[in-house]
């Protein structure tokens, strides 16, 4: 999820003949904003008794507007950090590795490591009570298992070990964590004239043949998702559209802008349509290669459009209320299910039916997140922002 890439708001000229660009886009910290409220949302409505109503209309698209809202914020990810990297190349010749592993330390370290000692303090001290809402079993093993798996964010990659309830959802954190690590590698050390290509096609190689090996195989479907390779489309096609912009931005521009509003209601349609998906279609080893792949064009055409279009949903993305919002996204996701369980204590108390108090859920959790996002950003981020601005490339004061 783009749950860790800041945008830069100092312009950044390209070689354009018509269109003179920046490397910050508004409308993408709206659409940030909406993903996280849409995982909020699923998380909310993640009851035993909702997912075994599998006759009532919105049962599918309330399991997957979550997924949904990760991909996107996957794709936003992937289209960032790859036009940070190729602004740099662009600005100094090369990527400095130190410097970026450094400000990508100092962004995700500090919100991370909090929110999981505050999950395994509070999962000992309080116990099942604070796990209650995701049907969390302690585990004896919790400190010697878990702890380690996520103090080096494995977390993707050890799903059946259980962790205390708010914790859950880190495994995306990891996934994004591990691409920063291999990616920039491959990226700095590609010497073509467009070094996101050869590692951008690597990876969808890869993620290719990773998921249909694990499809073939039987492996669970929440393995494959959790999958750092396998789950690599959406990454990688945001990384392969910052480079297409960076090749040719007005060439892109004027593509995205020719669909206009159309494309826009097209591209969401696609979207709400993929996330009511049924899950039985991924049946197969071809229709679970096939389903990332589409998932990870839907979800880059959304950034293509936001970031680079106009017309109302640009405007209403871009407002400046929304966008601030949009900026605690990160600590928004990571302390998200904090704000869940506080909601799904209070709205135990209404006795209303299953839907409905997955809805309250909803009215509770998604201000006490942002609430609990804008103390962190006050309380730990723009601390560790200040120190994060020593490491910036040399030859810009700021960066993504």
């Amino acid at each position: 999820m783009s749950t860790s890439v800041c945008q830069d708001e100092s312009p950044i000229e390209h070689a354009s003949s018509d269109v003179k660009l920046t490397s910050y886009f508004p409308a993408l910290d709206g659409l940030r904003f909406f993903c996280c409220v849409a995982v909020v949302v699923a998380h909310c409505f993640h009851d035993a008794g909702i997912i075994q109503d599998t006759t009532h209309p919105l049962h599918h698209f309330a399991a997957g507007i979550g997924a949904t809202g990760v991909d996107i914020f996957f794709a936003l990810s992937g289209f960032l950090i790859t036009k940070l990297l190729l602004d740099e190349i662009s600005n100094n010749g090369r990527v400095d590795l130190r410097r970026f592993y450094i400000r990508r330390m100092l962004r995700i370290f500090p919100v991370y490591y909090t929110a999981l000692f505050m999950g395994f303090a509070l999962s000992g001290i309080v116990g099942e009570r604070f796990n209650r809402p995701l049907a969390y079993v302690p585990d004896g093993n919790l400190y010697t298992h878990a702890l380690p798996v996520y103090l080096a964010f494995l977390g993707n990659w050890f799903s059946t070990i259980p962790v205390p309830s708010p914790l859950v959802i880190l495994w995306s954190v990891c996934v994004e964590e591990q691409f920063y690590i291999l990616f920039p590698v491959t990226f700095a050390f590609s010497q073509r004239r467009y070094p996101a290509l050869v590692p951008i096609g690597i990876g969808l190689l890869l993620a290719w043949s990773v998921r249909i090996y694990l499809a073939v195989n039987n492996t669970p479907g929440s393995i494959i998702y959790r999958n750092t390779f396998a789950h690599g489309d959406h990454l990688l096609m945001g990384g392969l559209l910052a480079q297409l912009f960076h090749i040719s931005p007005s060439l892109v521009v004027r593509l995205v802008r020719a669909g206009g509003l159309i494309a826009q209601f097209a591209a969401i349609a696609a979207c709400f349509a993929y996330t009511a998906l049924d899950p039985e279609f991924h049946s197969t080893p071809i229709r679970w290669w096939l389903s990332y792949i589409v998932s990870a064009l839907i979800a880059t055409s959304i950034v293509a459009l936001f970031a680079f279009g106009t017309g109302i949903g640009v405007d209403l993305l871009s407002r400046k209320a929304v966008r601030f919002l949009g900026g605690l996204t990160y600590a928004g996701y990571t302390f998200h299910m904090y704000a869940v369980t506080v909601g799904w204590f209070l709205a135990s108390h209404f006795g209303l039916t299953i839907w409905s108090e997955a809805c309250l859920r909803s009215v509770f959790a998604i201000p006490i997140t942002f609430l609990l996002a804008y103390i962190s950003k006050v309380a730990i981020e723009n601390r560790f922002m200040l120190m994060k601005d020593r490491y910036q490339p040399r030859s810009q004061s700021r960066t993504l």
